[in-house]
């Protein structure tokens, strides 16, 4: 049975979820905090809220039964059964499915698109005006791991360093993950939004991706409106902005893009093309050593420093590059259900296969910036790609079975009560 979207009544429990997905894996607070005892009690939240769901529901399926005992070969095979993270990894695994199981796609858009659009003019009047938002001294200061400190406003995280400060980092830990936030706030706004007017939308999420300044959050923002562009059958401004993304993947390869982002942060490093490369490829090497049930974190650094130090003479590898990540990490099985999963999410939004692979294509690139293999987000896309519904396509495969008179009289009152809706 199609699950119907309920019209001008406000969904406080789905607010409470989306809350719970944006920020307790990826808010600075949590996830970088150097007091470890935040991470831990928002793990502790996530199992809470996880168990309560499985009494409330006793719904197990098969699937993410086995995606937790794969998980849990991990970490016994890997000498890892004390880390909590791969316990909280199977948790999320079970609260996503729940979501995806409670709301349909079109009720996770409009409500992820109504806090995004929040956290973005939020995020873009803090970072006009960091100086004065940083001394606020009534929002929470701490300290990262690394040693550098920030004020977390809740809406955007501003770091004391002032030259950092020039980058937009929304609520999260990083700008690279705010710009994979954003893309999907500009996927879902372009092709499943009813808004009439997207423009203001859009222009507010593509200011905010360029704010962030990370090193590749415009191409796949690019992608994204490419693919919308080859929906709409616009063909000429379709291949105006590929070309401009392939310039500026062009631009990215060559150290251009790095080169102008250095001399506006004022940073000393970069996360160019090879950074990102190293992630992949570690993770793809680290998958080939252990096809099954993925690496240590241990085993899986060394990788990549190695890779590291031959590549550019340091001994630090960047571990970004999500699905690469997945299938490194946790194995085959978790590797392949979440790479199949998240391209099923855009599947069955896009009509067109073509369509659908270039939107994809620009969701894999923006994920391949940070490591987000535990976060809540790309968890509960891959669940929703799963087991979510989408209305808009089940409503025109049930109106086609109308027309052609191959549904019972049930199913009829049913269309037409819901198109009255």
């Amino acid at each position: 049975m199609i699950r119907i979207c309920t019209k001008n009544r406000i969904k406080w429990d789905l607010i409470g979820w989306l809350i719970v997905i944006i920020f307790m894996t990826d808010a600075s607070y949590i996830s970088i905090n150097g007091n470890g005892t935040v991470s831990d009690f928002a793990d502790a939240i996530i199992i809470l809220l996880t168990l309560i769901c499985i009494i409330k529901k006793m719904r197990i399926t098969k699937l993410v039964l086995f995606l937790s005992v794969s998980v849990l070969c991990t970490t016994i095979l890997t000498g890892s059964i004390f880390r909590l993270t791969y316990y909280t990894v199977i948790f999320s695994i079970w609260f996503c499915f729940y979501f995806a199981e409670k709301y349909t796609i079109q009720d996770f858009a409009q409500y992820y698109l109504m806090i995004m659009r929040i956290i973005a003019i939020g995020s873009l009047v803090c970072w006009l005006f960091p100086k004065y938002f940083v001394s606020l001294s009534f929002f929470p200061q701490f300290t990262s791991s690394t040693g550098a400190t920030y004020r977390f406003l809740g809406i955007t995280t501003i770091p004391f360093a002032t030259h950092i400060q020039r980058r937009n980092f929304g609520p999260f830990w990083e700008p690279g993950t705010y710009q994979v936030y954003l893309c999907v706030a500009i996927f879902l706004l372009l092709f499943v939004s009813k808004k009439k007017n997207k423009t203001f939308d859009l222009i507010l999420f593509l200011i905010a991706e360029v704010t962030t300044m990370s090193g590749a959050s415009v191409i796949p923002a690019g992608i994204m409106l490419a693919a919308y562009l080859l929906k709409e059958r616009n063909m000429k401004s379709f291949f105006a902005v590929l070309l401009g993304c392939i310039v500026m993947g062009i631009m990215f390869d060559s150290g251009i893009f790095d080169s102008v982002i250095l001399k506006i942060t004022g940073e000393d490093s970069n996360s160019s093309l090879l950074f990102r490369w190293i992630g992949f490829e570690g993770g793809i090497r680290n998958f080939l050593a252990h096809p099954l049930f993925g690496s240590s974190f241990g085993e899986a650094q060394a990788v990549r420093d190695e890779l590291a130090l031959n590549y550019i003479g340091i001994t630090y590898g960047s571990n970004t590059n999500t699905f690469a990540n997945y299938f490194g990490s946790y194995g085959i099985f978790i590797g392949c259900f979440f790479l199949i999963a998240s391209y099923q999410f855009f599947k069955k939004i896009c009509l067109s296969r073509s369509v659908c692979v270039i939107a994809f294509v620009g969701y894999f690139l923006s994920t391949s910036n940070e490591n987000l293999t535990g976060s809540l987000l790309v968890i509960v896309i891959a669940m929703l790609g799963w087991y979510g519904v989408n209305h808009d396509r089940e409503l025109g495969e049930r109106f086609e079975k109308y027309q052609a008179k191959e549904i019972s009289y049930e199913q009829k009152y049913m269309y037409n009560s819901f198109q009255s809706e």
